[in-house]
């Protein structure tokens, strides 16, 4: 091992500490943040300083994007009040506060600006707000406002997110771009594309206050995420006491299905505490049609595959934590999390071989598959206000579990392709254990210098500890035979170290920058017990991030983001496991997979406040995807994962919202993207590219009584990746939502791809094979929920500050 390769992120040492030296004396200042009655940042907001004798105006300020504000200090020691105001909200007025003389600072850790309501014929009609705010790092997409909420999953609401797509496998790609680092309020997953998959239907949308998307992260995030981070906010209750919601649903898409939750939040002196659990029982479905294509054994010679897949699963997940504020500059908390699912899928598949009178003509496969995971997570985290001018220090430490199994039983029927005679049946079983530890500490310093200059370091490091053992057993004569060739026992560790360090500061009057470099070194061992296989690896890289912003003037600000950003295989893509699906596709692992590295440069231009244009390109180094090695002689097809060469992506990104009435708002999201993915298979360079165009268009209309409702258009054109090509897919979505009872009680319908036009077709051209896809699944869907919120006293916020965890999204196969 290279111990100076691996003693290089104790350099950064120096630069994290050296904030607790920079404690000389400056001048006054006053900051805070503006947000909306739900919590929400008010962006462009005037902030006035006044004298409370006179009113007289002292100094002011306008919020940032994210809300934020900072002006000096009033040098007079005196009684202020300020005074807040924004269009569409109502004036409102801080409590009063002393300033004992020159140096004196002050920050309000939240303002409040309710928004503005009018009259129409009579009825009391609040306007629409963005349901998509571009801020100078991230895209946040306000749910918590949207008709579409009620009634929907969690995953259902996120793959209505501008630029978000998400297959009926859980895959999720943004901007067009696969590997994205998926986090719940700063915190990751810990989850495979499939798990996470399931966490996300059982959770209700009704829990999601916002959701960021985070193209380009800065180097306090994981450079994990080649093509960024999506972070799913949730609530948290914002009234003193106790105060939180109920809601029941029921769901139908030719199958019923049915949810419930509570989310409830208490505080009461310095403690706040929070409780969210949520139980479904959901049904889906997916018919699958496959025509594979084997080119070296000649015309005519070809095999098609109909499969039906019934799935139901029930789902409990768990969130409670608490915080205590020791004194006005530190606060404990901690944090509990359980994610139990049990699910059973049918899976039937007709194989029909044509072509070559060798093989079976047909086979007829019942299959069954009862999975069970659990996933549980602590966190214990420290804040502190270092002093008055905002210098905080977080740290944070996780421990999280996960365990599951799966059992499958595979039957199959074989018969002739003369006569359609039986020649015989044949039974598998797979079961498979699988277990992680996951160990994290972190810690996290921001050090405000004044004049808009701010310096952030931190340390990290986490340790993976896996075990999964994959036993392959056939069924003969009445006795279950262990089959040594298909199973294996697979032990996984991994650590890995990281540094960062940014500097944020205006470099002219209308210039700010802010430039970070992190460190991330990784030392794995998978050890395959069956085959006596060891695969050590080392790696290490700088990841570095460059953030420019140019307020040109008031209605037009560009900005420039650089970020290189590494894509880590997860734990069971490096198992050389057996995976048997049916008798003529199976998939493995690829010890030998290597990550990938990604450069990502891009550009925003924002006008009037409102109108995006974003220029954006991607090149990637080493890119995996699964490719599927086909054995003619026998027509096996074996899946498993490999890097690719160098890919590249260039995409033009727009944000035009359009605002007809204060009550009736139209949010549209365009990407055009050019995509280039090539590699060389069986000697042969395989190139696939092509352009695509993704279109999303979102109608929000608030009427009288109550009512709100939207309607949402999503196109996605031709669209590649890695080895695959799909087709077009265009669906509609329908809310709409009545509250009474002074809104704490509200009822939803929703229509989710109302005319069942979310289907997914294919396919995959190789030298020695050609394979199409069909796919129809149980996007089609009616939901109905009832929900009842409850809520007293004054405002509070609740910390959210839970950590940054990277590693367990990778605890898994998709």
């Amino acid at each position: 091992m290279n111990r100076e390769v691996l003693n290089k992120p104790y350099l950064f040492l120096a630069l994290f500490f050296l904030c607790f030296a920079a404690n000389a004396q400056q001048a006054g200042k006053i900051t805070g943040k503006v947000s909306d009655q739900n919590s929400q940042p008010v962006p462009f907001a005037n902030v006035a300083v006044l004298n409370q004798s006179d009113s007289s105006l002292v100094t002011g300020a306008v919020t940032s994007e994210n809300g934020n504000f900072t002006m000096g200090s009033p040098k007079v020691a005196g009684t202020y009040l300020v005074r807040l105001s924004a269009i569409g909200y109502e004036t409102n007025y801080s409590e009063p506060f002393k300033i004992e003389g020159e140096g004196y600072s002050k920050h309000w850790s939240s303002l409040t600006l309710p928004e503005e309501t009018q009259s129409l014929d009579g009825v009391e009609v609040r306007a629409t707000r963005p349901t998509v705010i571009v801020e100078a790092d991230k895209t946040v997409v306000d749910i918590e406002n949207s008709a579409l909420t009620e009634g929907n999953t969690a995953l259902e609401v996120l793959e209505k997110s501008p630029g978000v797509w998400v297959d009926q496998d859980g895959n999720i790609q943004l901007n067009g771009k696969a590997g994205v680092l998926v986090m719940i309020d700063d915190r990751r997953t810990f989850m495979s594309a499939k798990e996470l998959q399931s966490l996300l239907n059982s959770m209700s949308a009704n829990n999601i206050k916002s959701i960021e998307l985070i193209t380009n992260p800065s180097a306090k995030y994981d450079a994990e995420g080649s093509a960024g981070i999506i972070n799913i906010k949730l609530k948290r209750g914002i009234d003193t006491g106790f105060n939180g919601s109920v809601n029941l649903g029921y769901n139908y898409n030719e199958r019923n299905s049915y949810n419930g939750g509570v989310n409830f939040n208490y505080k009461k002196g310095k403690v706040s505490s929070f409780l969210q659990a949520d139980y479904s029982k959901r049904a889906q479905w997916r018919d699958l049609t496959m025509r594979r294509e084997f080119i070296t054994q000649g015309e005519g010679e070809y095999m098609e595959q109909d499969a039906k897949n019934r799935h139901t699963f029930d789902n409990v997940n768990l969130n409670l934590g608490l915080d205590y504020e020791i004194n006005d500059r530190h606060t404990v908390g901690f944090m509990v999390k359980s994610f139990n699912n049990e699910g059973m899928v049918e899976f039937d598949v007709e194989t029909f071989n044509y072509g070559n009178q060798d093989f079976p003509g047909f086979v007829l496969a019942d299959n069954e598959l009862n999975e069970e995971n659990a996933n549980n997570s602590a966190n214990f985290h420290y804040i502190a206000q270092l002093d008055t001018n905002g210098t905080k220090l977080s740290v944070d430490l996780d421990y999280v579990n996960k365990e599951s199994e799966d059992f499958g039983l595979f039957e199959n029927e074989i018969f002739s392709s003369k006569g359609g005679e039986l020649l015989g049946d044949e039974t598998f079983r797979n079961i498979n254990p699988n277990m992680f530890d996951i160990y994290s500490a972190k810690a996290d310093l921001t050090k405000p210098f004044g004049k808009g200059k701010t310096l952030e370091a931190g340390l990290k490091f986490s340790q993976v500890v896996s075990d999964n053992e994959v036993r392959f057993e056939a069924l003969t004569d009445g006795e279950w035979v262990l089959d040594a060739d298909r199973s294996n026992h697979f032990i996984y560790t991994e650590n890995i170290y990281a540094a960062y360090a940014s500097y944020g500061f205006p470099l002219t009057e209308k210039i700010s920058v802010k430039a970070g470099l992190r460190y991330e070194h990784t030392i794995a061992e998978g050890k395959s017990v069956t085959l006596n296989q060891v695969n050590d690896r080392s790696y290490a890289g700088f990841f570095p991030s460059l953030f420019v912003t140019n307020n040109v003037s008031e209605n037009y600000q560009i900005g420039f983001n650089y970020s290189r950003r590494i894509n880590r295989p997860n734990y069971r893509m490096l198992n050389p496991y057996y995976l048997y699906i049916d008798r003529y596709t199976i998939a493995t692992g690829n010890p030998n997979l290597k990550p990938v590295f990604t450069h990502n440069v891009e550009v925003n231009q924002t006008f009037k406040k409102k109108y995006i244009v974003g220029l954006g390109y991607n090149k990637s180094v080493d890119m995996f995807t699964e490719v599927p090695d086909a054995d003619v002689d026998s027509r096996l097809v074996v899946f498993s994962p490999r890097n690719l060469d160098d890919t590249h992506d260039a995409y033009a990104r727009f944000i035009f919202p359009v605002d007809v009435k204060d009550w009736f708002s139209i949010s549209n999201t365009a990407v055009v993207s050019y995509k280039q993915f090539s590699s060389v298979i069986e000697d042969e360079k395989v190139v696939n590219e092509r352009f695509n165009t993704y279109f999303q268009s979102r109608f929000s209309f608030v009427l009288p009584k109550g009512f709100k409702f939207e309607m949402t258009g999503t196109y996605i054109g031709p669209n590649v990746w890695g080895i695959y090509r799909m087709d077009e897919q265009a669906w509609v979505d329908l809310g709409v939502k009545k509250s009474i009872i002074d809104d704490k009680l509200s009822f939803s319908l929703n229509f989710n791809d109302v005319f069942h036009s979310r289907r997914f077709q294919g396919t995959v051209e190789l030298p020695d094979q050609n394979t199409n896809i069909g796919n129809v699944f149980s996007s089609q869907s009616l939901n109905f929920t009832i929900r009842y919120n409850f809520s007293q006293g004054k405002q509070f916020r609740v910390n959210t500050n839970r950590g940054n965890l990277e590693e367990l999204n990778r605890a898994g196969g998709n």
